[in-house]
């Protein structure tokens, strides 16, 4: 099953992700910086936003658990 959820631009879908609590799982990288996240966000927004908003695609997954 698919679900969606739309934002005005990529930055709001990363504040929406760090909302949640969402992190890197490997503590041993070091942030990225300022800069490259600024491009990472012009670039997405550039080549992925489709009338006006950002479109985030999350996968459900349903599990039934017996004993």
């Amino acid at each position: 099953m698919f679900e969606y959820e739309y934002f005005n631009n990529f930055r709001d879908f990363l504040y929406s992700i760090k909302k949640i609590g969402a992190s890197s799982s490997n503590k041993q990288t070091k942030p990225a910086s300022p800069t490259f996240l600024k491009k990472v966000i012009s670039l997405y927004n550039e080549n992925y936003m489709k009338n006006n908003r950002v479109k985030a695609t999350y996968h459900c997954l349903f599990f039934k658990i017996t004993k």
